[in-house]
């Protein structure tokens, strides 16, 4: 059986410069953390016998990112600069080297830029998704 490993250097964060439907790179992601929460909603009743049911799709969900990348892009890093300062709601699209992408609005909860004397400029994110995401699954 062969195995299919991805790099993760191959991930992208990309942010709308028109509102959803053109990207510019915001930076290569170095590390980054996706979580898809569901909160399902409880529906145990007297005839459960005892065990916990859950309603099926019935609850919220919501994607909250974390990564840490180079900026390649200083036009679209002052996009989400602005957008950090200014507390705003932006489209972003974060690319996996496997194909996959998650596309949504997110806000960003912090934002840290460290830059060594000799070294690249880096950032550190901190995002929660607002609204309907599409999640394409990695081919």
């Amino acid at each position: 059986m062969a195995t299919t490993a991805h790099r993760g250097r191959d991930a992208l964060m990309k942010v709308s410069t028109d509102g959803g439907s053109v990207f510019a790179t915001v930076g290569g992601i170095r590390t980054n953390n996706f979580t898809i929460n569901n909160e399902p909603v409880d529906i145990t009743n007297a005839d459960s016998a005892g065990f916990r049911e859950l309603l099926a799709d019935g609850g919220v969900q919501s994607i909250d990112m974390s990564g840490d990348g180079v900026v390649v892009d200083a036009v679209a890093f002052q996009t989400m600069l602005t957008q950090t300062k200014d507390r705003t709601k932006l489209t972003y699209q974060i690319n996996f080297g496997n194909g996959g992408k998650i596309t949504s609005k997110f806000v960003i909860g912090s934002m840290q830029i460290t830059g060594a004397h000799n070294d690249a400029q880096t950032f550190s994110v901190s995002m929660q998704s607002d609204g309907q995401a599409t999640i394409t699954l990695p081919t």
